[in-house]
């Protein structure tokens, strides 16, 4: 959790690092009261966290050429003006 806190707070505000590193206990807590209520394991669980993942990765590799091909038509455009 320390490890948590210290990447948070170079990336965010130190402060906001804090809120979002305590909401982690929070998160994971509600996640098993409510798997228990619902019945599903942690291998559920597991599973539906690696699709949200992969899904998370392929847009985001499908994004960034797109982005980084209209910069560059931004950039090709800038360089003719007088």
């Amino acid at each position: 959790m320390v490890l948590v806190v210290l990447f948070l707070a170079f990336s965010l505000n130190p402060r906001l690092a804090l809120w979002v590193a305590a909401g982690i206990p929070f998160s994971f807590a509600g996640m098993f009261m409510l798997g228990a209520v619902y019945g599903l394991s942690i291998n559920v669980v597991s599973l539906l966290a690696m699709i949200l993942v992969v899904a998370s990765l392929s847009m985001t590799a499908s994004s960034l050429p797109r982005a980084s091909t209209s910069g560059l038509k931004k950039a090709k455009n800038l360089s003719r003006l007088p």
